[in-house]
């Protein structure tokens, strides 16, 4: 329990949360014949709670009450060329300034010209060399079947605001995934 460094716990009456803390206090509150009993006071160290899984992985362990998401099951795979990604978070999610995870999985093609865009943050990234396998961004460094792909790109980044996103893929042909933790305020 005691670090120098800040770790990732969750509590057992909010399983669908983890939170980056420190411990900053133990105090033995009584003994018992088989040990002690102490209360520990951890510090959040970051004012943000996030989900124990992905959207990657999307059910139990992203889903909790209280976690802003509605009835309506959400997707995260795509198989055109424009869509709506939800951010149920209540952060935006900005792998470029923030450092928060989000791989974008792309399987298809593209002639050249690839061009992935969030229209409604205005975020964008693009490629103009052809391609046909995986291209995946993660945060902000892009692969090419598992080799770096960054010097063929305008070196653009995706991030996805609270809410409704609406995603614009041009020149492409394939199916799309978003994988990313949501952010709750603590």
């Amino acid at each position: 329990i005691v670090s120098r460094s800040p770790y990732w716990i969750c509590f057992s009456n909010w399983p669908q949360r983890m939170y980056y803390v420190k411990a900053t206090t133990i105090e033995q509150t009584h003994l018992t014949d088989s040990g002690y009993v102490t209360t520990v006071t951890f510090t959040d160290q970051i004012g943000l709670s996030r989900s124990i899984g992905s959207t990657g992985e999307w059910g139990n362990h992203v889903r909790g009450f209280g976690n802003n998401e509605s009835n309506i099951p959400e997707n995260y795979t795509f198989s055109s060329n424009q869509f709506v990604v939800r951010n149920l978070s209540d952060v935006l999610i900005d792998p470029e300034r923030r450092g928060h995870p989000l791989r974008i999985i792309i399987d298809g093609s593209s002639s050249g010209k690839f061009k992935l865009s969030n229209e409604t943050n205005g975020t964008s990234i693009s490629r103009e060399k052809g391609f046909s396998g995986r291209w995946i961004l993660d945060g902000v460094n892009p692969t090419l079947d598992g080799k770096p792909d960054l010097v063929n790109t305008d070196y653009g980044t995706i991030a996805l605001s609270m809410g409704n996103n609406r995603i614009k893929l041009d020149n492409f042909s394939g199916k799309v995934t978003f994988d990313f933790p949501m952010w709750w305020l603590s």
